[in-house]
């Protein structure tokens, strides 16, 4: 009885990239990794554009043409894209927070890849929330983020656009 063919070159090497990483460690786990040259890999990796009509496929791209749509037409995110503008960077726990200034207006992003959290971002009092991830028409649980007196309450494993 023979098993599946020994690992290639690439396969073994991807394993071993794969092993810095504390969740791949583990022998089975580096076994569960796909061969990045097999058809098989290739043909699981196909997207299937139908998925995008209904569900949970439908719901992401809908997100995907609202972020898309705000990069677009945002002044200051037009700004960025055309000018490659620095992009300020700071974390608070989990939370990864972008900000963008120019001309046009503030605006800044917060990833949010843990519970609920807050971040100081000093918007000032007209500042409002442009687009979060978790919003219900996106499938999210609707929790809202909210700004108040500097401070961005970002809600747990959301993505937020804030603009000032």
């Amino acid at each position: 009885m023979s098993g599946p063919p020994a690992p290639g070159p690439v396969h073994r090497l991807r394993r071993r990239e794969f092993a810095a990483f504390g969740a791949f460690s583990d022998p089975r786990t580096q076994a569960a990794i796909p061969d990045p040259q097999s058809e098989l890999t290739f043909t699981r990796s196909v997207l299937d554009h139908d998925e995008a009509s209904y569900g949970p496929g439908r719901l992401a791209r809908e997100l995907c043409q609202e972020t898309l749509k705000l990069r677009r037409n945002d002044p200051v995110f037009r700004e960025y894209r055309e000018e490659r503008l620095p992009i300020g960077t700071r974390a608070r726990g989990r939370c990864l927070l972008l900000a963008f200034e120019a001309p046009a207006g503030r605006r800044w992003i917060a990833v949010n890849f843990g519970d609920r959290t807050t971040v100081d971002v000093q918007a000032g009092p007209d500042a409002s929330i442009a687009l979060y991830s978790n919003d219900g028409r996106f499938g999210g649980n609707g929790v809202a983020p909210r700004y108040t007196d500097g401070r961005l309450t970002v809600p747990a494993h959301a993505t937020v656009v804030l603009r000032a």
